[in-house]
Order: structure tokens, then C-alpha cells, then sequence
């Protein structure tokens, strides 16, 4: 009997399609994990003693460890009061949102004038107000400076960049009486929040003033990978989705430009010349949706907030226009 020879078995050919499917899953998986560590990061404040991330700072391996790890955000506690800028003041805790109990700051002032309502920005505590609130005090203004939820002495951890931080205005407006007529001063995420605030109906002020709001919650995290030199897409999508997914909202939907629209009250809004985190183009678009109720003012040589700070004489000077001029 002869023997037959091996038959070569045929070569397997390497299979591309599942290949690539299941590389696109594990890139899915991989973007997706990155993108809750960002929200995460983003959303929740870390003790105080931690050191807060600033991306403009960051080498390369710096920028790889926050867009796999997320940024750190301390929280940040009052290291001033009033009275370290001769204001005598009082401190009130009440229920904000969710339950959560902040902290404010009472100054007194004339009781004929409107009481200014004042809002931090993100990640701010409210002894960032201070020198805006002297200047407001000076002019004869009862002061009520508020703490979010999450920051200075206020309870909580966690932030929703504007959005639960809305139901925080209401509950300050609250303590004021519906009898006592109010301005509001907001910064920043501050902003973003005065304005849902008014937006939901449940706060309506004789006047605003809002400096450097961001136009749309999308925009802003994508303003922030930019920064990174990343692209927006899909990063900035991904960060808003899980953003709101963990925290409860639609960050799709938190836009302060459709805010904006509900707006019938005298509103100043002031952005600096140099502000990269909301955008040179966000002023003019304001403009376009307050009309009549909005005054646009661009502040040279400054950057994001603290506008009082950066050019106390302009800021000074539309400040005291604005609030003369309010019926």
C-alpha cells in the first residue's frame, strides 16, 4: 500500500472584518471610560488640599494623565470675608438645590436701593466676589454673596457647571422677600446659572450683570480640548454626554444663549478682549438675543473674569452707568 503525502492544509486566511469590528469596540470602550474619568473630574471637587489642574501648564505626559485620568478640581474655601474689605456682615445657611445647604454672606446697605445678589464662578468660592463687592457696597447696595453648592462653605462636593447651580439662585432670591427688588451679579459658570435661573421663571431681577458667560455647554468643553490641541469631536461630545448622564442633565440642552431668550430685564454683560475659555464671537451673540435688554461691553486687555479686578476703572464705570440708568 503506497502512502499517500500530506495534504497542505489551506492557509486561514486573516480575518479583517472581525478584526476591525472588535478594535472599533475596545476603541468605543476606551474613549468612553475616558470620557466618565474626564466628567468625573470635571464635576467633583477634591479635597483642598489637592492641587487643581490647569491645563495651560501641562507638558505632554501632563496633557496624557488628564485625558486619561481627568483633571483635578480642589475645592476652594473663603480665605477672606467682607471685613477684610470694611464691610461689617453676617453669615446665613439655607437649603439650596437638591436639599444641599449654602452659605451667604449679609452686608447691609441703603434698603431703597436693590439688594446685589452675587455668584462665583466654577470652582470659585464667593471671597472671589469681595473686591466687585466693595465697589457695589461703596455705591450704597445691601450685598447678599452666595456660595454654590460644592464651594467655599457651602455643603456638597459635586458641580453641574450652571445647571443645578440655577435652583442655588432661586433659593438665594428666596431668602430676599418678594417685596425686595434685586440685581444680579454673576461670573462665568455663575452666569451660565443666573441666567437658567431667570430662564425658569422663578427669579426676576430689576437688572442683571454678567461677566464672560459661555454660550453653549458643548462649546465651551470643546474651547477646552482645543486648548489641549485635541480635536472637539468626538471628545468634547462625549464629556458633555457623560457630563450630564452622571449628574442628571442633558448637557446637550444647557445652553445660556437660549437662556438668554427669556430674559426681560436691563442686562450689562462685560467679557474681556483676551478671553480664550468663552470666545471673542460669544459678546456679539449675546447681543443678538438680549436686543433692547442688553448692553455689551468688551473690556481691553483683560481675559476671563475678575474684570474688576483686571480694569477696575472701565468695569467701574459701566457698572455705575448701567445701575443709574435702572428704572
Amino acid at each position: 500500500m503506497v502512502a499517500q503525502p500530506d495534504t497542505p492544509k489551506p492557509r486561514r486566511r486573516f480575518q479583517w472584518r472581525g478584526f476591525l469590528i472588535r478594535l472599533a469596540v475596545v476603541l468605543f470602550v476606551l474613549l468612553n471610560a475616558m470620557a466618565i474619568m474626564q466628567a468625573r473630574g470635571m464635576c467633583h471637587y477634591e479635597r483642598p488640599t489637592a492641587k487643581t489642574t490647569y491645563l495651560s501648564r501641562l507638558n505632554g505626559w501632563g496633557k496624557a494623565s488628564v485625558l486619561f485620568c481627568g483633571p483635578t478640581i480642589r475645592r476652594q474655601l473663603n480665605t477672606q470675608t467682607p471685613r477684610d474689605f470694611g464691610m461689617a456682615y453676617k453669615s446665613q445657611r439655607f437649603p439650596g438645590a437638591r436639599g444641599i445647604r449654602l452659605e451667604a454672606w449679609r452686608v447691609s446697605g441703603d434698603p431703597r436701593k436693590p439688594v446685589v445678589l452675587m455668584f462665583p464662578g466654577y470652582g470659585a468660592s464667593k471671597d472671589t466676589l469681595l473686591r466687585a463687592a466693595a465697589e457695589f457696597h461703596a455705591m450704597g447696595n445691601e450685598l447678599c454673596l452666595v456660595d454654590f453648592h460644592g464651594a467655599g462653605g457651602s455643603d456638597g462636593a459635586t458641580t453641574t457647571v450652571g445647571f443645578d447651580e440655577a435652583d442655588d439662585v432661586i433659593a438665594a432670591a428666596g431668602q430676599l422677600g418678594s417685596n425686595r427688588k434685586c440685581v444680579l451679579y454673576a461670573t462665568s459658570m455663575g452666569a451660565a446659572a443666573t441666567l437658567r435661573a431667570v430662564h425658569l421663571g422663578k427669579v426676576k431681577p430689576q437688572g442683571m450683570i454678567l461677566e464672560a458667560p459661555f454660550d453653549r455647554f458643548l462649546n465651551t468643553i470643546g474651547n477646552r480640548f482645543e486648548n489641549m490641541r485635541l480635536p472637539e469631536f468626538p471628545f468634547a461630545h462625549l464629556l458633555v454626554f457623560w457630563s450630564g448622564a452622571t449628574n442628571g442633565f442633558n448637557g446637550f440642552n444647557h445652553n445660556p444663549i437660549e437662556y438668554a431668550r427669556s430674559v426681560q430685564c436691563p442686562t450689562l454683560l462685560m467679557q474681556g478682549e483676551y478671553d480664550e475659555l468663552v470666545g471673542s464671537d460669544v459678546p456679539a451673540k449675546f447681543g443678538a438675543v438680549l436686543g433692547s435688554h442688553g448692553t455689551i461691553k468688551t473690556i481691553p486687555g483683560a481675559w476671563h473674569a475678575f474684570l474688576c479686578k483686571t480694569q477696575p476703572e472701565i468695569w467701574r464705570s459701566n457698572v455705575h452707568e448701567f445701575l443709574a440708568e435702572l428704572k
